[in-house]
């Protein structure tokens, strides 16, 4: 690198530093080109090409002869990220928790001066993305970072291990937590509520569609809260599918409910909504009617659920709340960033009718 690219380096360091830490605040007069020249004791063209790339990363806006200021929203403190793992690429295979929350981030912050870019496809580092993320981690022009899942595998990557850079994941805290301020979707919350709901409508027999890697306490949790609430059910009642394949869903509805059993559930509680149109498809092709033969109870990222053959209650998350949550958390950690913060958002119910009545801009 030649001396001059370094003292630019060394300028450009200076100067954002001082517009991190307030010393020139927003709206703020920078000083003059001839100013900085006697500062930096450099020539006015390494100069000028150091405010050039204020200029280019949004930190500072020229004013004519008025001079060069510090805008009145700067990106370390309006500007955030949402970190996608999948490439967007493959959108059609992510789970539809990303998909909503990549959705939901678009008009998050409106015509405001804040705004939120989302990076996609970083777990396997993309090769457009991957590098602008890197780019405005090390510009420091983000205000914070919000993970979709723990990022572990940004592990040794500028992403994490940049000083100052507030970040906030969503995901469970502890040992494998790589990010220290997490935000834990209630799921154990979602069965109590579906259950006492069952519960309440007369409902007695309880099957379950999840996925696999249900943890054994939630299992037992699940199994624990039937018994208390006069509930009953079978082993066979409880079964899984995988996401990456979900028509395995449609098999396993149209085998807890084939017609000639001498028992079969009256209420099912599909916890994945990537499970939720072949469930209810398989439910449809044996002629089951819902809500009055069968009550069905399935997961969704509100304001996007994902299509139902049937009428069916949804229960789950707010994508929307989900992103505020995250976003005071990294205002919070601006503020007081030695304190590691756990939040938990709870899950929420909202009826929903049969695919063919769902919003055309709500379908997946």
């Amino acid at each position: 690198m030649a001396p001059s690219a370094f003292r630019q380096n060394a300028i450009l360091d200076a100067l954002r530093g001082e517009i991190l830490d307030g010393t020139f605040a927003a709206g703020q007069r920078l000083p003059t080109r001839s100013e900085l020249v006697t500062r930096f004791d450099a020539s006015s063209v390494t100069v000028q090409r150091t405010l050039d790339t204020l200029i280019a990363d949004g930190f500072v806006q020229p004013r004519g002869r008025s001079g060069t200021f510090v805008v009145d929203h700067p990106p370390h403190l309006c500007h955030y990220g949402l970190v996608i793992p999948g490439a967007l690429d493959r959108r059609e295979r992510w789970p539809h928790f990303w998909r909503a929350l990549a959705d939901e981030a678009k008009d998050l912050f409106g015509k405001g001066p804040r705004s939120l870019t989302v990076y996609y496809g970083i777990e396997t580092r993309d090769e457009r993305h991957y590098p602008k993320l890197l780019r405005d981690v090390q510009a420091r022009r983000l205000a914070g970072l919000i993970f979709a899942t723990n990022p572990h595998f940004l592990m040794n990557s500028p992403v994490l291990d940049q000083p100052g850079l507030p970040r906030v994941a969503v995901g469970l805290g502890g040992p494998g937590a790589v990010v220290s301020s997490m935000i834990t979707l209630d799921s154990q919350r979602i069965l109590d509520l579906t259950l006492a709901r069952f519960a309440a409508m007369g409902r007695k027999r309880i099957a379950l569609l999840t996925v696999p890697g249900i943890e054994p306490a939630h299992r037992e949790h699940f199994l624990a809260e039937i018994q208390r609430l006069g509930l009953t059910t079978r082993p066979e009642w409880l079964q899984a599918a995988v996401i990456d394949y979900p028509y395995w869903a449609e098999h396993i509805t149209r085998l807890l409910f084939r017609p000639g059993q001498e028992q079969v559930p009256d209420a099912l509680l599909i916890t994945d909504d990537n499970l939720v149109g072949p469930a209810t498809a398989g439910l449809k092709a044996l002629g089951i009617r819902t809500p009055t033969e069968v009550e069905v109870v399935a997961h969704a990222n509100f304001p996007w659920p994902t299509a139902s053959a049937l009428p069916i209650t949804r229960i789950g998350f707010d994508a929307n709340q989900l992103l505020h949550l995250g976003v005071a958390d990294l205002d919070r950690q601006r503020r007081a960033p030695e304190r590691p913060t756990s939040s938990t958002l709870a899950p929420i119910f909202s009826a929903q009718t049969a695919n063919a009545d769902i919003p055309a801009d709500m379908k997946p």
